[in-house]
C-alpha cells in the first residue's frame, strides 16, 4: 500500500512542529514513545502487506486469511502514523 509515503509524510509533519524541533535541537519536551514500537509497527505493516500481496486469492481452506492480513497491515500502518505523529 502506501507505507513509505505515510511514514515520510508523518515524519515531515512531525519535524515541522515546534515540539519536535525542540526535542531534536535541545532534547527537551520529547515524546515518551519508544522507537522500538515505531519500528515494530513498520515491520508488521510491511510483512503483512507483502504476505497479503503474495497470498493466493482462492486457496481453500485459507480464503479469509488474505482479508485478515490486509486488516492487520492497515491497522499497523495507521498505528505507525499515530506513533510518529505523537512526537509532534
Amino acid at each position: 500500500m502506501l507505507l513509505v509515503p505515510t511514514a515520510i509524510g508523518s515524519l515531515v509533519l512531525t519535524l515541522a512542529s515546534e515540539r519536535a524541533s525542540g526535542c531534536v535541537t535541545y532534547g527537551v519536551d520529547c515524546a515518551q514513545v519508544s522507537p522500538v514500537l515505531v519500528v515494530a509497527a513498520f515491520l508488521v505493516s510491511a510483512v503483512s502487506g507483502a504476505l497479503a500481496a503474495a497470498w493466493p486469492h482462492r486457496r481453500a481452506p485459507f480464503e479469509g486469511w488474505r482479508g485478515l492480513l490486509i486488516t492487520v497491515q492497515i491497522s499497523a500502518q495507521v498505528t505507525l502514523a499515530a506513533l510518529i505523529l505523537s512526537y509532534a
